[in-house]
Formats: C-alpha cells, structure tokens, sequence
C-alpha cells in the first residue's frame, strides 16, 4: 500500500487524538493503548485519514484509515502503518502484535475489533484490514458506532515480540502469509494491467437466492470470476466465456450492474456494440466501484428444446426485472425468474406469466412487492396492480417478490404471512441492534431481579429441577447465541439454540398483541409466581412487572429459567388490561369450576410428565395439548382474557418446543446422511489420490521425454540459426547478381539503340554509294581522256 502525500497528511488537524498512556513505554512487551476520536466523521470526503503519531518500542506509529473503504465500497478499512520509514535505515524491521478497535459508545461488548501481528520493514509499512465493518452498519445510528457524528477508534500495539512468545500456530500462519507476499506484491504490479470481470448467470440466482442471501440478487464472491487484460477486446473475452459456459458468443447480452443511491446493486443497461466491440479497460463502470473490477449480468435466452438462442429484441420501453416467490407455509424465499415488461403495462397484465413462473393456475391471485432497502430497515412495500411500472417509478434490475394472496395466509396463522414479515424476521437475526444505554441498565436491574427469583425457585426443589432441566447455557457475543455442554455431540446447538429463542420470543409477543387492536397497547407484562413450599406453610405471591423488552433479555439470559417460569405450576404471564364492569359480571353467572378443570387437564398434560425430557428421548407425546386448548376456546366465556392468554402462551410454547425436537430430530438424520456422504467422499478421495499418484508418474515420464525433445530442438534449432545464415549470405549474393544483371541490361539497351543508329547510318551510306559510283565513273571517263589526251 503506498503512503499517503504530504497534503494529505495534513488534514490530521480535523481530528482529536487521546493517547491514554505515555507516548513512550520501555522494552518489556507491553500494550500500549491509543485512543483515537473523529469528530464530524459523516461529513469527511477525503479518501484517507492519518491519526497523530504515537511512538512504541523505538518506532514511531500512526494509524491509517478509509472513510469509504479501500478498494472496497462497503466496508471500513484500517491500518497500523509506521510513521518515519524513510527515515529509519536500510534493512529495519520491527515485529508487532497488534488490534484495531471500532468503540460501540453504547455497549462496549458490541465494539468490532481485530487482532493480528505483522513484520513490518521496508516493503511493508503498514498492515491491517480492508475490511472492518460494514458502512451501513458503521453509519446506523442505533448501533451506536457514531455518537454526535463522532468516531472513536482503538489500537493496542505490542512491538519486540520475539518469535518464542508467540504461539506456534500464529508464527506458522506469519510465515505463510510471509513466503506468499512476493507473489501478491507482483499481482498487486500487473494489477493496473488487468480487469476483474464478475459474471452472473441466471443460475447463480437460483442457487443463492433463500440459501446464501435473501435480499438483493447475488453474492458476488461465489459467481465465477474472469482476471481480463485490459486491453483485450470484449468480443474476445465473449469467445472465453463462450468456451467456460458453452453457450456461443451470439446468444450472449450482458448487462452492467449500476451502485444506486441507497446502496443497493442492480442490473442498469446492456453493452452496446460499440463497448463490446472495443477493450475491456475502456467500459464505462456506472457503479461506482473499484476500477480494477467490473460486475456483469449474462442473459440468456433459451428455446423449447432448452438451447441458447439469440437475446430477445429490445425496444425503449421495455425494463427487466427480476422475480422472487415466497412461500409462507414454508418460510421459504427463492428465485423464481426474470423477463421483460413495458413501463406502460401494469402488474396486472403479468399475473398469469408469475403463476406459471411459480406453478400456480393461472387465476391463482397473488400479491406483489418491490425489494428497496434491507439496511439498516427493511423496505419492502406492495405494488399497486392498478398503476403503470413506469408510475410505480420501477426501472432495469428492480427485483418483485410476489406470492398467494396474504389474507389467505392470516388466516391459517402462519408466522410471516407476507414477504415482507419474513424480510423482517431474516434482517432481526442477521443484524440485531445493540440495546441503548437506558435499556441495558434496566436489562441488567431485570436479570438480577430474575437470578434472585430462580435461586429461590431452585432451593424450593433443587433436586427435581436438576433432573429436569436441559443443559443448555447461551452466551452473547455480538448477538450470537453459543450453546455450551450439549450432549447431542455433532449437531450444531449454536443453529438450535437461536431457533428456539426466536420462537419463543415470537411466541410471547405474538401472545402479547392479541387484544392489541381492541384493548389497547399493553405497557408492562406483569410475571406472578407463587411460592408452595408444602401444605403447611402459607404460600406467598410475588408479582414481577415486566414489558416486551424485559421478556426478549429473560430469554436471551436463560432460556430454560424463561421456559420454566412460565410453565410451572402457579406461574403465569398475563398483560393487564382494563375490563369492563360488564364482562366482570358476565364471567361471575359461569360455572366457577369449568376453568378450573380444564386448565387442571391441561397442567396435567403439559406439566404431569417431564416433556422435554421424553422429547429428548425420542418418545413422541401421547396426548395433544391442542385437543384441552380447543375445548378451552369452545368455552372462552369462563375464562378471564388472562387465563386465554396464558394457555395460548403455553400451548404455543409447547408446540415449539416439540417443533424445535422435530428439527433436532431431522437436523440428526441429516447428520448421518452427511455422514454417509462424507465416508463415500472419503474413499473416493483415496481412488482420486491413487489417480494422481499415477498421473504424477505418468507425468514424470512425459516431463522427462519432453526434455529429451526440449534438446533435440535446441539442436535443430542451431543448425536452423546457421542455415538461416547461409541463406541470408546467398539471399545477399543473389542481390548483387540481381543489380549486376539489371545494370548488363541497361548496357544492352544502350547497345541495342547505339546498333539501331547504326544500321540507319549503314543504309544511308549503302544507299549513297552508288551515286558515289556513278560520280566515281563518270570521273573516271574524264579521267581517262583526259589521260589520253593531256590538256597541256
């Protein structure tokens, strides 16, 4: 990671840093704390922030922090970096143990923190984690992380820990992490080189969706990842996805996700043919994200027959979404499938498409709903049939959950009748809010008021309630139940333990809002137990005033101690309502003894044997409890609202209870199908590693052929250098003789036109000669009279 400039060293003067020990502690390994509080942290723009320097063990320090994440858009990243490194000499190296601490300010247990150690040197100036904490939990402020804008960040810093002071397994893993830094360091080079392309699939959804997430569409670490040079040409890296997924690049349209504002991704619009025709570097990225990675969506059309065809035309107006069904007899989210609407059509115009997606008739009526938001609240609001998409302000990558009609739901009394209670349900157990300062005092005055009152419980009857009780303690850490001392060894109790708490405190709340709408709004759930100590002594009552919060942190303490207060004998729950004069008088003319013996038949059932333990093992319960619960609703006229409430709280709690075995039983038979699973696995991975051995061999054998190959081919490839030289020799040989020939024919040119001139020149004088002749003979004629006759 390289440092920060100078400039932006400087905005360390936004910040207030409170060291809470001296600067300077001795050579003993000792941690050394460094407290660090960023005010107006919201508002910060700035890519990366320096705290003031704190010096430990000879070495000066700071910390180094990412408001928005360093190469990551979701997450906190934090660093220990080493302050004066330029100025420290060749060759330093100082060892540190090491945490970083996000501070929760409202409940310390709920603080995220990290521990690790580093050899820092000259390479590697700083260490820590790009991924801390989630922004969107960072930024809540019901989780308390933030507190008047402010953020107070930890470190503890131990340096000149020898090697022998650290466990063995730490030392290894530090060796590891070392050896493998050379090679991380060279992809970290070539990265600016490269593109990190993250494709998506159909079938991606339908394997994620319900099982790995419920919200959004997909995890984007478990869909298959591309490593592209940059400047390959996307129609290139098509032919490799063609080849990887079989399906021909023509049938291929990809689709780039787009980072929208409330921190969701979605698929936004296709490539062009333009963008696919050029590199895969110069892709527009519309998400927001790191540059290096770009995250797309391959649609895929199939035929009757199943085969790939070429993507459906789209117009302007068409969007696409995606669709979930949910099943609330199930509890059951999956992915149903996805195509193309016109934003001018309305929902009510693709019902009949979504009950074949689903399996439904066709007349089936359902209901719809958009996924907005899952951090830090569920958004999950209905979807008017009657209005255009385009007017319920729906665009490409929006995700409609829809399922049967939720009227009909209510009815059967299902826990989540609609996709949106479920959401709900699913957020609750993977982000739970830490409890405000007020409510973990009062949590705590609870809980002490609860362990007093079970000591007593316990004494009365110390042995019975030793046989009795299921050894199940639950601890939290950051709202995680742990189950401890199980004597069902290989089954997950951490799983179980969660599942019951949840059905028990829905159980109880759902008790609680029965007469919400006609009574009011309870305030306070008031706990009476009563003390038999035998038939001689005076029995006492004592009224314990709890509201819906105090019930959630009983159950959260001890399950089992809520489970018994609530079910043993002269225990009862109730909410204290205002009734009429009317009614009072009206219970009074019934027959007093009714209630009396129903709810005695129903202790007996419920209470006479111990349940749980029969439950435990493995005999079902003869008698069903339901039965006593129907009679008791058949004659709900001589009962108080009170005694109703309290048989349905414990009928719905034995039901769960049985439920919840029902589970363990099925989670069992699951083990030892695993375990089935896991001993054929086994032998076939003996089969696989004799395989390998023997490949290993095998390939030994070819290496060693290759080899053998390797020098045969740098023989040849030397003869091939030196004929490759004598052919260059000749090639020059043959230019020369090339020019000499061309210049020998421009001397016979020369030659040919000198002949032509002269044969032009010998017919002319072939053609004068005979005048010459004639001239000659005529002269000759004087001549020779002349001759004859001398003139003088």
């Amino acid at each position: 990671m390289e440092a920060g400039s100078k400039d932006e060293r400087k905005i360390t003067h936004r910040v207030a840093v409170q060291p809470e020990t001296p600067n300077t502690v001795d050579s003993h390994p000792s941690p050394f704390r460094f407290t660090w509080r960023i005010g107006g942290f919201s508002s910060i723009n700035t890519i990366k922030l320096y705290s003031d320097v704190f010096e430990v063990g000879g070495y000066k320090w700071r910390v180094l922090l990412f408001p928005k994440g360093n190469n990551v858009s979701d997450h906190l990243s934090m660093y220990l970096d080493v302050q004066d490194s330029a100025n420290l000499p060749n060759g330093w190296s100082s060892y540190a143990q090491f945490s970083l601490t996000v501070v929760n300010q409202i409940n310390n247990k709920y603080s995220v923190r990290r521990d690790t150690q580093h050899q820092f040197n000259e390479q590697e100036r700083d260490w820590g984690f790009t991924s801390l904490i989630r922004l969107g939990k960072l930024h809540d402020p019901r989780r308390g992380y933030l507190m008047n804008d402010t953020l107070v960040v930890e470190v503890e810093v131990t340096c000149n820990v020898d090697e022998k002071d650290t466990a063995e397994h730490i030392m290894e893993r530090l060796k590891k992490e070392l050896s493998g830094k050379k090679h991380k360091n060279k992809e970290k080079e070539e990265t600016h080189l490269h593109t990190i392309i993250k494709v998506v699939r159909d079938e991606d959804l339908a394997k994620q969706v319900g099982k790995y997430i419920y919200f959004d569409l997909v995890d984007y670490d478990k869909v298959r990842i591309f490593h592209v040079q940059k400047q390959m040409s996307f129609n290139i890296f098509k032919e490799e996805v063609a080849k990887e997924f079989c399906i021909p690049a023509q049938f291929q349209r990809f689709w780039v996700f787009a980072k929208r504002e409330n921190d969701t991704c979605r698929p936004f619009r296709p490539l062009t043919r333009i963008e696919e025709a050029g590199p895969v570097g110069e892709l527009k990225v519309v998400n927001k994200v790191h540059k290096a990675e770009l995250k797309l969506f391959l649609e895929v059309e199939h035929g009757p027959d199943l085969c790939p065809i070429e993507p459906l035309h789209k117009v302007k107006d068409d969007m696409l979404l995606f669709f979930k069904l949910y099943d609330p007899e199930k509890e059951e989210l999956r992915y149903a499938g996805r195509f193309f609407v016109n934003c001018t059509d309305k929902p009510s115009e693709i019902l009949t498409s979504l009950n074949k997606l689903a399996g439904y008739d066709p007349d089936e009526e359902i209901e719809l709903y958009e996924e907005i938001t899952f951090e830090p609240t569920v958004m999950c609001e209905p979807v008017d049939k009657k209005l255009t998409f385009q007017e319920s302000e729906l665009e490409n990558g929006d995700i409609i959950c829809f399922q049967k009609a939720s009227k009909m739901n209510k009815e059967k009394h299902f826990r989540y009748p609609d996709v949106r209670s479920y959401l709900e349900y699913v957020h609750n157990l993977q982000f739970p809010f830490s409890p405000s300062a007020e409510e973990t005092k009062d949590e705590e005055s609870l809980e002490e008021q609860n362990k007093n009152s079970l000591a007593e419980e316990t004494n009365v009857d110390k042995n019975e309630a030793q046989q009795s009780k299921v050894d199940l303690e639950t601890t939290n850490d950051e709202g995680t139940s742990k189950a401890n001392n199980s004597k069902f060894v290989g089954i997950d109790f951490e799983k179980i333990n969660d599942m019951i708490l949840e059905e028990l405190r829905i159980s109880l709340l759902q008790q609680t809002n029965v007469d919400k709408s006609a009574k009011g709004q309870p305030e306070k759930v008031d706990i009476e137990t009563t003390h038999n100590e035998g038939s001689s002594k005076a029995s006492s009552s004592q009224k314990i005033s709890l509201d819906l919060k105090d019930i959630d942190a009983m159950i959260g303490e001890d399950v089992i101690a809520a489970i018994d207060k609530v079910l043993s004998e002269g225990n009862t729950i109730s909410l204290q309502f205002q009734h009429s004069v009317q009614g009072q008088e009206e219970v009074a003319k019934l027959d007093p003894s009714l209630p009396k013996q129903l709810l005695q038949e129903l202790r007996d059932i419920a209470f006479k044997e111990d349940l749980v333990e029969k439950l435990k093992e493995g005999i079902s319960p003869k008698v069903n409890f339901n039965t006593v619960k129907e009679k008791i609703d058949a004659n709900a006229d001589a009962f108080t609202s009170r005694q109703l409430e309290q048989v349905g709280v414990v009928v719905n709690l034995l039901n769960t209870i049985v439920k919840v075995f029902e589970k363990l039983e099925n989670l069992k038979k699951e083990r030892a199908l695993t375990k089935e699973s896991t001993d054929q696995d086994n032998e076939a991975l003996k089969e696989t590693r004799q395989k390998i051995l023997t490949s290993k061999t095998s390939l030994t054998n070819h290496q060693t052929q290759r080899n053998s190959l390797d020098a045969q081919i740098a023989d040849l490839k030397a003869k091939l250098e030196k004929l490759q030289g004598d052919r260059a020799k000749i090639d020059e040989i043959e230019d020369q003789e090339k020019d000499k020939i061309t210049s020998f024919n421009k001397e016979v040119k020369s030659i040919f036109h000198r002949l032509a001139n002269d044969q032009i020149k010998l017919k002319s004088v072939e053609d004068k000669i005979p005048e010459a002749q004639t001239e000659l003979e005529s002269h000759e004629k004087v001549y020779r009279i002349f001759r004859a006759i001398p003139p003088f």
